[in-house]
């Protein structure tokens, strides 16, 4: 789904948690946008990063990305789903 305001991308996992989401406003377009496999299975690996200090999660499939979650504090997880 995607947030009104800012045009970010959201994931959540099963139509209960989506609506739930739905619920509390702001987002919209609750489509299932892909088919999530394991890491290194499909044409697009996405790497996961992690912000020890924020605790947040970021994710991209650009290794362009990798310079700019790095610089905000974050570590790479290597490959962390594929669609």
């Amino acid at each position: 789904m995607t947030h009104d305001a800012t045009g970010t991308s959201r994931i959540v996992s099963g139509r209960k948690r989506m609506n739930e989401v739905m619920e509390v406003g702001g987002n919209s377009d609750p489509v299932e946008a892909f088919h999530a496999l394991p890491p290194e299975q499909g044409n697009v690996q996405f790497i996961g990063y992690f912000n020890p200090d924020t605790g947040a999660y970021g994710y991209s499939e650009l290794e362009a990305d990798a310079v700019g979650f790095t610089e905000l504090g974050y570590v790479s997880q290597g490959p962390i789903w594929s669609v």
